[in-house]
C-alpha cells in the first residue's frame, strides 16, 4: 500500500474543502492519485449531501447591506447555533449578501445559481450540517428614505422604506419593527379573520366577569383597538 502522506492530504483538503479523514480514504482508495481521488470524493460528497439535505434547519443568522438608498437582507439557515458562528459559514453570508447587493433584482433561484450553489455544497461538505439559503428582502425602488436594524444577535433584522421623513426616522421605526414584531402597518391592514379570532378571545375573557354587556362591549373594543 502507498504511503499517502500528509502534505498530499493537505492539497487534496484545499482543492475540495473535504474534511482531511474522507480525503485520506479517498486518497488511499486511489493510491495516492489525487485526481481519481477528487473524482470519487465528488460522487460520494454528492451522496451525503443529498442526506444532509433532508435534515431541517432550525438556526442560522441573516446578513445585510445597506447603502444610500439601497437596503438588503438574506437569511441563511443551518442546523445548530454552533454553526452559525463558524468563521467559514459567517463568511460564506457575506458572499451572498454582497452578490444580492450587486444585483438587487435577483430572485432567490438567479443569486444562487452557479458558483454560490458549489460554495453551499462545499460549506455542508465541510461543516457537516444542512445549509439552506432561504429567503431574501429588500427595500422598494420608489423610497425616499431607508432604515435598516440587526440584531445583535444577527437572528432579527427589518427593512423600512418610507415615503418622505429621513434615515433617522427610517431606522427608529425598523428597530421598533424588530421589538415589536407587528403584523401591519396601521389597523385597516389587518384582517378580518385576525380580528375575529381576537374578539372571540377578548369576549371569552369576559364573560365571566359579572359586567353588564354594554360594559363588556366597551372593554372588548378597548382591547381591539
Amino acid at each position: 500500500m502507498k504511503i499517502i502522506s500528509a502534505s498530499l492530504v493537505k492539497e487534496l483538503r484545499e482543492r475540495t474543502g473535504i474534511s482531511m479523514m474522507d480525503c485520506k480514504k479517498a486518497l488511499i482508495e486511489s493510491g495516492g492519485n489525487v485526481d481519481l481521488a477528487i473524482e470519487e470524493l465528488k460522487k460520494s460528497s454528492r451522496v451525503k449531501v443529498a442526506k444532509r439535505e433532508r435534515i431541517p434547519v432550525a438556526d442560522g443568522i441573516i446578513a445585510t447591506f445597506s447603502k444610500d438608498s439601497l437596503a438588503c437582507m438574506v437569511e441563511i439557515n443551518c442546523e445548530t447555533d454552533f454553526v452559525a458562528k463558524e468563521e467559514s459559514f459567517i463568511n460564506y453570508s457575506e458572499e451572498v449578501i454582497t452578490r444580492l447587493a450587486s444585483n438587487i433584482d435577483f430572485s432567490l433561484k438567479e443569486l444562487m445559481e452557479g458558483d454560490l450553489e458549489e460554495e453551499r455544497i462545499k460549506l455542508i461538505q465541510h461543516l457537516g450540517e444542512n445549509i439552506v439559503v432561504r429567503r431574501i428582502a429588500r427595500s422598494e425602488d420608489t423610497s425616499d428614505s431607508i432604515g435598516m436594524y440587526l440584531h445583535s444577535n444577527k437572528k432579527i433584522a427589518s427593512i423600512v422604506s418610507l415615503k418622505g421623513g429621513n434615515e433617522i426616522t427610517a431606522k427608529d421605526i425598523a428597530m421598533h419593527v424588530a421589538a415589536t414584531d407587528p403584523i401591519s402597518i396601521s389597523p385597516k391592514d389587518i384582517s378580518k379573520e385576525i380580528i375575529d379570532s381576537q374578539k372571540e378571545m377578548f369576549e371569552a375573557q369576559s364573560a365571566n366577569s359579572g359586567k353588564p354587556s354594554d360594559i363588556v362591549k366597551k372593554i372588548v373594543d378597548g382591547k381591539l383597538k
